[in-house]
């Protein structure tokens, strides 16, 4: 994270794809943690990169859904701790 504020390197969390994952899962195991935003890794991680002051870029690896609903991130990021 250190390297990240000094570099100025983005972090992009792409909440999005691990909630499009597990709405469309083939069964409730499949759409457990891991794959919810919110799992091990991703969601602490994203709040330790908020708190260091690490920018943050909007990405959703939108690949595999509808396109024009990007703006999904965004509220993910807001729901997940980014304030502004």
């Amino acid at each position: 994270m250190r390297l990240m504020i000094q570099k100025e390197i983005p972090a992009v969390p792409t909440f999005t794809i691990f909630e499009y994952f597990a709405d469309h899962a083939g069964s409730p195991a499949a759409a457990a943690p891991p794959r919810r935003p919110c799992s091990t890794t991703r969601l602490p991680n994203s709040k330790k990169q908020v708190a260091a002051g690490i920018p943050f870029a909007v990405g959703s690896d939108v690949g595999p859904f509808p396109h024009g609903t990007q703006a999904r991130e965004l509220e993910l990021m807001v729901r997940y701790g980014m304030k502004r």
